[in-house]
């Protein structure tokens, strides 16, 4: 019963310590026409965002809009959310990226898609790689 208490106990602490290692914000002021990202460092090591290259966009951080334009037809448009190609975030640093889709004001969007890749270090000095997607309905 104790190694299995002790297990238990074991494998919440390592989720609750990687739960604390980023804190992550996706917003749409859809009457400015503006996604907010909003990524917080809670380690003590560096951070890093990685933009998106249009070739690959499972690799990056971007934001993507569909819509549906005049015609009926659904469109999706994919905008940056960096920048740099690798954004630095320090530890304890928040870093606010605006990104404004003023031209898609008019369009009828459906979903707006947030996405995260960040690059982190934990304390055993492994580097860890997650992409985040937050999708907000309209």
């Amino acid at each position: 019963m104790r190694t299995i208490i002790f297990s238990i106990s074991a494998i919440l602490s390592c989720v609750l310590v990687n739960a604390q290692n980023y804190e992550i914000e996706f917003s749409v002021n859809k009457e400015n026409a503006t996604a907010i990202y909003n990524i917080k460092n809670c380690t003590e090591y560096d951070l890093y965002l990685i933009r998106t290259h249009d070739a690959n966009l499972s690799a990056g951080c971007h934001c993507g809009i569909n819509y549906e334009n005049k015609d009926g037809h659904l469109q999706y448009e994919i905008l940056c959310t960096t920048d740099k190609h690798i954004t630095k975030v320090m530890p304890d640093e928040t870093y606010i990226y605006n990104v404004n889709f003023n031209w898609l004001k008019d369009k009828d969007i459906k979903t707006i898609n947030g996405v995260f890749c960040i690059i982190y270090n934990t304390s055993t000095e492994q580097y860890i790689r997650e992409r985040i997607e937050r999708i907000i309905n309209f």
